[in-house]
């Protein structure tokens, strides 16, 4: 974003982000001249989780739990659905009924990366992801065919 800012000849000195996952980017960006500013940064984040004992819950119940405490302040909810050690349909309709009701999204970050017809059997596979997840993570590396496959269903 900030090469396509300069290219139209403006002044880029800052950028703000929400969450700094610490990954390299303030300093790339201060090789660029830039200052980054973040709301939060990961290490900040990931100490909370932990001390509220909210991360990488392996249980419907537990992260159902959870949910019911965070509906109100988050826009998405991401799961693992295939590390949940007792996945239901009954932990779906859950999770579905809480994102209805507190109006936030359920993202599963499955990254599919298979051919585009086996994509589609795992969307709609014992998990049947396709009925209750409403952003999915997939591999670029499968290529616009397989991909477009996932977009269509």
């Amino acid at each position: 974003v900030v090469n396509i800012l300069r290219d139209e000849e403006l002044v880029v000195e800052h950028v703000f982000c929400l969450l700094d996952r610490e990954q390299g980017g303030a300093e790339k960006l201060k090789e660029h001249g830039i200052t980054l500013h973040s709301l939060l940064n990961m290490e900040t984040v990931l100490t909370f989780l932990k001390a509220v004992d909210a991360i990488d819950d392996e249980t419907s119940s537990k992260i159902i739990s959870l949910v019911e405490k965070a509906a109100p302040f988050v826009v998405a909810i991401k799961v693992h659905a295939d590390a949940i050690t007792d996945f239901s349909t009954d932990f779906t309709a859950k999770l579905v009924r809480l994102a209805n009701d507190h109006e936030f999204v359920i993202f599963e970050d499955r990254k599919f990366g298979d051919t585009g017809n086996t994509n589609i059997l795992q969307l709609r596979g014992a998990q049947r992801i396709a009925e209750w997840a409403d952003v999915v993570t997939v591999h670029a590396v499968q290529g616009s065919d397989s991909n477009g496959a996932i977009f269509r269903q």
